[in-house]
């Protein structure tokens, strides 16, 4: 990557050059390959060069007038972009060599990489004035200039496409080595990757860099959990490895919305600490937190706020699901390197075991704000005589902290007689969100039952919530789901959508628009319509149906890159899914729709000799524009 002039040295040097380049010997530049296209934010610039430039530029013609702006080529150009730094023309007339600095982030656009005969640049489509109409058009003219020679490309006009449904951009092979529940053999829980949706584990930079976050076995003989970072620029278009490290428990990986540096949050040695790029260092993170085994857990999440807040949260119990506390600690800096302190740990007594927590900082006018899932002994839920499991998942409350103020987001299912009852009716979170409203959404398995009957049904509630007063706005059913798991996101537009997965024979993918509208009392009310069905959209990637064929979309196993981890919300979703290790023979279509064949087995999925290891596959939806 060339280093960048800053915005005064370009504009007085490339004015020198300029007039001097006209009449200087060819030094070999030339330019070639230009492409152009966009997605509803940004919109990439990139070409073939030679030689060796000082100067990399874009001249841009957003009214595709000659007439106006300043005369390059055959265009007339309203903005430039010089060595990776935004202008707007200034000038008087067509040759006044004036340009103004775009006043955002010092003019520096999202994404500047030249090197290797190849230049790529990338801006926010706003900042050129760029909405996102179909048919709207620039002409382009590319320009680069060493010491004694300038060398442009002939005006080159573009038109902007608009995307209308979700499309699949990206569907990448990361890794195989994630770690799969129970790999290690010795103990029944670990840290892994089947399951953990609510936390972060992957986020998008403002250029686009992508960051991953799985866990893995580590040391010699692989018998000690760990993280392992990774990461995707939008330059290179691979993956390559970060950083790595152990951890006894969960991991957490967080982008600051206000620094842009990236940190990983783990349990090195039971208890937690964070690392900062670029070294990752960590450093414990102060408190009085439970000092837990690798067979234990903390049941904690962290998320981050708009003002670069980072909240820890881990739960602790005085028995198995019950006098529970909730331990916390957060960030007391919002401006540079993230800074705990031990005065700032707190413990609140919340009694039932209310964990797997999304959490969000700055939300409800607090610390930070979490909904919740009840996860409760079968004595303790008061279902003593329930033959069907040892835990009961009834219900999903709201917290605010520190205040410790509590409500029900939605309110555990009931029986005809509980101390009877052989069947606990369930009612168990699949997603959290906030939008950019300030709502608390929430959305939930709900399986009922009159005690002793089987589960009757497989529906899926949505409740709506403000967490300022707790005060209810919406709940009902969700039509149009009957399995899988997934989350909500909200694009630049404010547009609310759900991403949703499941298996069958392979992976279904799907994309839901949330519409808000009013019910026939004028009260809010929220209904799903298909956007997309992406099911088949693996097949155009390479591999792409060796890869998803057999991926296992478990419950609480979509990562999506997300507000909460830091990520800003934009025209498109980057996350990952776990796949099978194994390979198995290619499916077939029937009525397109893709099959599994007769000798795929699950019991097989996840490696032979079950080696506990999944395929992580990336992927990127881009959403309507």
């Amino acid at each position: 990557m060339k280093k960048m002039l800053s915005a005064r040295q370009a504009v007085l040097l490339s004015s020198l050059l300029l007039t001097a380049g006209a009449a200087s010997a060819d030094t070999g530049l030339s330019i070639s390959n230009t492409k152009t296209s966009n997605d509803g934010t940004y919109v990439y610039y990139e070409f073939d060069y030679t030689g060796t430039p000082n100067f990399v530029r874009v001249f841009i013609d957003t009214d595709t007038n000659a007439a106006s702006g300043y005369a390059k080529g055959d265009i007339g150009a309203e903005f430039m972009i010089e060595n990776g730094v935004l202008f707007k023309y200034s000038g008087s007339g067509k040759s006044d060599w004036k340009w103004q600095v775009d006043d955002t982030n010092n003019g520096r656009i999202a994404g500047y990489w030249v090197g290797n005969g190849k230049a790529k640049l990338m801006v926010k489509r706003s900042s050129i004035g760029a909405d996102v109409s179909a048919g709207q058009a620039d002409n382009l003219v590319f320009d680069i200039q060493d010491a004694s020679t300038s060398r442009s490309s002939d005006k080159l006009p573009y038109v902007y496409s608009r995307v209308t449904v979700p499309t699949l951009e990206r569907f990448e092979l990361v890794t195989s080595d994630g770690l799969q529940q129970g790999a290690q053999g010795d103990h029944a829980w670990s840290p892994n990757n089947d399951w953990g949706g609510h936390m972060s584990r992957v986020v998008t930079t403002a250029d686009g860099t992508v960051y991953m976050l799985n866990l893995v076995l580590t040391g010699e003989g692989g018998v000690q959990e760990g993280w392992q970072l990774r990461k995707r620029t939008q330059a290179s278009g691979t993956w390559e490895a970060v950083a790595s490290g152990p951890s006894l428990d969960e991991a957490h990986l967080l982008l600051s919305p206000i620094t842009g540096k990236v940190y990983v949050i783990a349990h090195p040695d039971g208890k937690p600490a964070i690392g900062v790029e670029p070294s990752f260092t960590m450093q414990a993170i102060p408190g009085g937190w439970s000092q837990l085994t690798r067979s234990q857990r903390h049941y904690g999440n962290a998320g981050i706020g708009e003002n670069g807040q980072i909240c820890l949260k881990a739960s602790s119990e005085g028995r198995d699901t019950g006098d529970t506390y909730t331990q916390y600690n957060c960030t007391k800096e919002t401006q540079g390197e993230p800074t705990f302190a031990e005065g700032t740990f707190d413990s609140q007594y919340i009694r039932d075991r209310s964990v797997y927590d999304y959490i969000f900082p700055g939300v409800a006018n607090s610390l930070f704000f979490t909904s919740s899932q009840l996860d409760l002994t079968k004595e303790i839920a008061g279902y003593p005589r329930y033959t069907g499991n040892s835990y009961v998942f009834n219900g999903v409350k709201g917290f605010v902290f520190p205040s410790g103020r509590t409500w029900e987001v939605m309110e555990p299912l009931g029986v005809n007689d509980k101390p009877t009852a052989t069947v606990a009716p369930e009612l168990q979170q699949i997603d959290a969100y906030v939008d950019t409203k300030g709502r608390a959404f929430s959305i939930a398995l709900k399986h009922t039952t009159d005690g002793n009957s089987p589960w009757i049904g497989n529906s899926y509630d949505l409740s709506v919530t403000d967490p300022v007063t707790g005060r209810g706005i919406y709940q009902g059913t969700l039509k149009g789901l009957t399995t899988g798991s997934g989350h909500i996101v909200e694009d630049a537009h404010k547009n609310l959508y759900l991403i949703w997965s499941w298996v069958f024979n392979s992976t279904v993918l799907k994309v839901f628009q949330l519409n808000e509208g009013t019910d026939a009392a004028g009260a809010p009310a929220f209904s799903l319509t298909l956007a997309a069905d992406l099911t088949n959209s693996f097949a155009p990637f390479d591999r792409g149906w060796q890869q998803m064929a057999y991926a296992a979309a478990t419950s609480r196993a979509l990562y999506l890159a997300s507000p909460r981890g830091g990520t800003a919300r934009s025209g498109s979703v980057d996350g990952y899914l776990n796949a099978c290790a194994t390979e198995f023979d290619a499916p077939v279509v029937v009525n397109g729709q893709m099959q599994a064949r007769p000798g795929y087995k699950v019991a097989k999925c996840f490696g032979d000799e079950n080696k506990g290891q999944m395929k992580l596959i990336y992927f990127r939806i881009r959403l309507p524009d």
